[in-house]
C-alpha cells in the first residue's frame, strides 16, 4: 500500500512539471548562494515586492477543513470582511469536512493537474508530507518580498512548517492545538489532594491515593499520536527517534510503558482505543470517573460547558523533559505550488491578512487554539479579556514556550499505527513487552527507510 502511495505521489508530480495547472512555478526562485555577483542579483529579484503584487482582479478558491459551526461561520465572515476590504481579490470559500477529505481531494486534484486551490487548511503532519513531495510553494520569498511578520509565531510553531532537508517554510500556523492536561479538582479534594498534580511521579502517587479513596481512576489517554508521542518525549525520548530510525528501545520510553502497564492493572489509568475512544473518555471525565483527561486544548469550551465540576489546566505534565513540552497539533495554512503566480500572490496576500494579530486573537477566542503570534500572548489588555471569556486558557497558554514540532519524517502517521498498536497489545492482550515492541519497531524503522 505504502508503494502504490509513492507511486501516486511520483505520478503526480510528473503530470505537474509536464505543464498541469499553471505550469513550471515562477516563484520558486532560488535563495542566495551566499556568492557575490549573480547569487546576489538572484536573491533581489527574489526579495523584490513587484513579483508578488496583485495588479489585475482576481478570484481564488479558499479550502476550509473544520467542521465546527462557529469556526465555519467565522471563516466565512472572514472570507466576506476581506473580499470587502479591498478591490482586486475575490476568495470564495469550500467547506470540505475534516482532514482525511481534504487530503483526498488535494491529492486528487494535484494528480489531475486541475482544480488545486489557492489557498487550503490541512493538519501539520501533511504539510510535511506535501512539502516532501514538492506539492507546497515555499514561502519564503514572499516571506522576505512583503515583510510578513513570522518571527511574531511562535518558533515551534514555524518550525513545524519547515522542511529540514531544504530549510525553508511551507506554511503559516493556523488554528494550532496541543495535547493539554484537564483535572478534576473536585475529585482530588475528595481523595484528600488539595493541589493539582504536576509532575509524572506526583501523578502516579496520587493515582494510588484516589483508587484506595474513590475507587476512580485517574489518568486517561487516547491512543492517538498526538497524546502518545507527547507522553513519551515529556518521559525521555522520541519514540520515532530521527525520523530516519526509531529509538523505541529507549529505557525512558521503556520504563514509561512499563508503568503505564501497571497502573492500568491496578485500575489507576485507562488507555482508551476504537472510534468511539474520543467519546468515551469525555464521558468519563464528565461522569466524575476520570480524575485526569489528557486530551486537546480544542475542546476547552467543551470541557467548560459541559464539568459540573471545579476544572484545573495545565500545558502538560512534568517528567524528564525541561520544560515541559507538547508538540504542535492542529492546521497549517497552505499554498499549493502547481498554480499561476498570480493565484499564488493572491493567496500569500489573503494569508496575510487572515493571519494578522487581531484574526489570530479572534480565532483563539473562538475554539480552543493557541494565539499563535507572541505579540497577542504578550498584551495585556487582550489576555485579560480572553481569559476572562474563558479561564481555563490560562493554566494552559502558561506553558506555551513549551511547544515543539512533531516529528517531521512523512511517514509518522503510518509508523504510529504500528506503535499504537503495539501498546495496546502490551497493555491488554498479555502481549511480551519485549517481542510485541521488538516487533513494531522492526516494522517501523522498515517504513522510515523509505520502503
Amino acid at each position: 500500500m505504502k508503494k502504490m502511495i509513492a507511486l501516486l505521489l511520483s505520478l503526480a508530480i510528473l503530470l505537474c512539471l509536464s505543464g498541469c495547472s499553471g505550469g513550471t512555478n515562477p516563484a520558486a526562485v532560488p535563495a542566495s548562494t551566499g556568492v557575490s555577483g549573480e547569487g546576489d542579483e538572484t536573491a533581489a529579484a527574489a526579495s523584490s515586492p513587484d513579483l508578488y503584487q496583485i495588479t489585475e482582479p482576481i478570484e481564488i478558491e479558499f479550502w476550509n477543513s473544520y467542521t465546527e459551526e462557529a469556526k465555519i461561520d467565522w471563516l466565512h465572515d472572514k472570507v466576506d470582511e476581506f473580499n470587502a476590504s479591498q478591490d482586486l481579490i475575490t476568495v470564495s470559500i469550500m467547506d470540505i469536512s475534516g482532514y482525511p477529505a481534504v487530503d483526498e481531494k488535494i491529492t486528487a486534484a494535484q494528480a489531475a493537474g486541475m482544480g488545486l486551490p489557492a489557498l487550503c487548511l490541512i493538519n501539520c503532519p501533511r504539510e510535511q508530507t506535501y512539502a516532501a513531495n514538492g506539492m507546497l510553494e515555499p514561502l519564503d520569498d514572499y516571506i522576505s518580498a512583503t515583510g510578513f511578520e513570522i518571527d511574531d509565531f511562535y518558533d515551534g510553531m514555524v518550525d513545524s512548517m519547515i522542511l529540514d532537508s531544504d530549510g525553508k517554510i511551507y506554511g503559516i500556523p493556523f488554528g494550532i492545538s496541543s495535547s493539554v492536561v484537564f483535572w478534576n479538582m473536585d475529585l482530588l479534594r475528595e481523595a484528600g489532594i488539595e493541589e493539582m498534580p504536576s509532575t509524572w511521579d506526583e501523578v502516579r502517587e496520587a493515582a494510588k491515593i484516589i483508587k484506595e479513596t474513590t475507587g476512580k481512576t485517574t489518568v486517561g489517554l487516547l491512543s492517538e499520536l498526538n497524546y502518545v508521542e507527547v507522553m513519551m518525549r515529556n518521559a525521555g525520548a522520541d519514540p520515532l527517534g530521527d525520523g530516519t530510525v526509531a529509538d523505541m528501545q529507549n529505557p525512558a520510553i521503556l520504563d514509561f510503558l512499563t508503568e503505564y502497564k501497571e497502573m492500568i492493572d491496578a485500575g489507576e489509568a485507562q488507555f482508551y482505543v476504537g472510534t468511539d475512544q474520543n467519546t468515551n473518555i469525555s464521558t468519563a471525565f464528565y461522569s466524575g470517573d476520570l480524575a485526569c483527561m489528557i486530551n486537546t486544548c480544542a475542546v476547552v469550551n467543551q470541557v467548560s460547558e459541559n464539568a459540573e465540576f471545579e476544572v484545573a489546566t495545565a500545558f502538560g505534565i512534568k517528567d524528564q523533559a525541561d520544560p515541559v513540552i507538547s508538540c504542535v497539533a492542529g492546521a497549517a495554512a497552505i499554498i499549493p505550488a502547481n498554480n499561476s503566480q498570480e493565484v499564488k500572490n493572491a493567496a500569500f496576500q489573503f494569508l496575510t491578512w487572515l493571519t494578522n494579530k487581531e484574526n489570530v486573537y479572534s480565532w483563539s477566542v473562538i475554539g480552543g487554539t493557541y494565539p499563535s503570534r507572541y505579540s497577542v500572548l504578550e498584551d495585556d489588555a487582550m489576555m485579560s479579556e480572553l481569559y476572562s471569556a474563558q479561564p481555563l486558557y490560562e493554566g494552559i497558554f502558561a506553558g506555551l514556550e513549551g511547544i515543539v514540532s512533531k516529528n517531521k519524517t512523512p511517514y509518522q502517521t503510518a509508523a504510529y499505527k504500528i506503535l499504537l498498536d503495539a501498546m495496546s497489545k502490551y497493555f491488554f492482550d498479555g502481549a511480551d513487552l519485549n517481542e510485541v515492541w521488538t516487533n513494531a519497531e522492526n516494522e517501523i524503522n522498515y517504513l522510515l527507510a523509505g520502503n
